[in-house]
Order: structure tokens, then C-alpha cells, then sequence
């Protein structure tokens, strides 16, 4: 969802709101048709941005190549689940990570050839397993 959009002659700024937060998105204008498309969004409009997120300083801010208003309101649907599996094989991640990290500095101890299926813990997946053991 577009906020604070300041449109100029050769670009247009505005916050870009998804339900987890703000990020500040540069629309710089090739061509007239870029142009119009600035104008045919407002402030509370839902958009489709294409660009690269860029950061300086911990500032992120994405320089935008195309923007356009969204008309199929399953977008947004899909984006809520999209940030909503990333956050869980985000979570997935850590849980691997801190329990395998765990099995290492036990082997320290007792020194592990490799590690078997049953030291891997049962919240992760199949795919997390199969690579767990492959990478050891």
C-alpha cells in the first residue's frame, strides 16, 4: 500500500506498506509512459513494485523499474503468504542452526564421525534432514 507520495518531474518517492513494516521505494521516469503510471496511483492504493533493494547505513530502500496498481486482489493474498512461509523457514532455520550447533560442540567432547537421522531434530523438515546429513 502506497504512503507519502511525493511526486516530482523526473521521479516519484513513497513508503511502501505490506502489514510488516515501511520501506521507502525511488520511481525514477524513462519514458512518458512511467510518467503516467505515477499519476495513476494515490496515496492508500494497492502496487505491484519490480526493482532492487539497495541499503546504506541500515537505510533500505528499493529503486523501483516498474510500478503499477494492483488490480487482482489475490496479489496481496499471495503476499501475505509468501511473508508468512518465509518467516517460518526463517524460524526453521535458527531452530537448525542452534541445534546443530549444539551436536558440534558436543563432538568436541566425544568427537562424531557424521551425523546420523536421530540427532536431527524432528521439527525440521525432510529437505533440512536430507541436506543436514549430506552436509557433514
Amino acid at each position: 500500500m502506497v504512503r507519502n507520495k511525493c511526486l516530482c518531474m523526473d521521479h516519484c518517492t513513497f513508503d511502501l506498506y505490506d502489514g510488516t513494516g515501511f520501506i521507502n521505494v525511488h520511481y525514477w521516469f524513462d519514458c512518458p509512459q512511467d510518467s503516467r503510471d505515477a499519476w495513476s496511483f494515490n496515496n492508500g492504493v494497492y502496487v505491484r513494485v519490480v526493482g532492487r533493494a539497495t541499503s546504506l547505513d541500515n537505510f533500505f530502500q528499493i529503486k523501483a523499474y516498474m510500478v503499477r496498481t494492483i488490480k487482482n486482489f489475490n496479489d496481496i493474498t499471495h503476499h501475505f503468504l509468501y511473508c508468512i512461509k518465509a518467516h517460518i523457514d526463517i524460524s526453521s532455520q535458527s531452530i537448525l542452526k542452534k541445534n546443530l550447533d549444539a551436536v558440534t560442540s558436543a563432538s568436541t567432547v566425544m568427537p562424531i564421525s557424521h551425523i546420523t537421522p536421530s540427532q536431527i531434530p524432528n521439527e525440521c523438515s525432510l529437505k533440512e534432514k536430507i541436506f543436514s546429513i549430506l552436509r557433514d
